[in-house]
């Protein structure tokens, strides 16, 4: 099954990360159909992994959806290591949004990107690290 979405960029935010693909989703892909059911609606967020043995900056993205008693939310992959360690230099994790872009799903693959949009007026903060 493939997916396009096309959210809108709030304003007075902009890209400060473009299309990039989710590590580790291949490991948390029953998390990712359980949430996928036909006509719902999924949200995605950015949380920091302090409990991630194997990196110390790992962002998680989390796959949310409206369940019959409350909502519903799970781990579904993480933010690269490179970009994850670069939002973590900069301090602005809780100032960036994620924006899914598309989705692919079948029986022996899954892929989806999404873009990190920050506010504007943080660019410059942010690519100066």
């Amino acid at each position: 099954m493939k997916k396009y979405y096309s959210i809108e960029i709030p304003t007075d935010f902009r890209i400060f990360e473009a299309e990039f693909g989710i590590e580790g989703i291949q490991y948390k892909r029953e998390n990712f159909i359980s949430l996928s059911k036909k006509g719902t609606e999924l949200t995605f967020s950015m949380v920091h992994d302090t409990k991630n043995p194997k990196d110390a900056n790992a962002i998680a993205i989390i796959a949310k959806r409206k369940g019959f008693f409350g909502d519903v939310e799970k781990p579904i992959g993480f933010v690269p290591a490179k970009i994850s360690s670069y939002i973590a230099d900069t301090g602005l994790l809780n100032a960036l949004i994620i924006r899914p872009k598309r989705s692919f799903f079948s029986d022996e693959v899954i892929d989806f990107s999404f873009d990190i949009l920050g506010p504007k007026d943080k660019y410059t903060q942010y690519k100066s690290v």
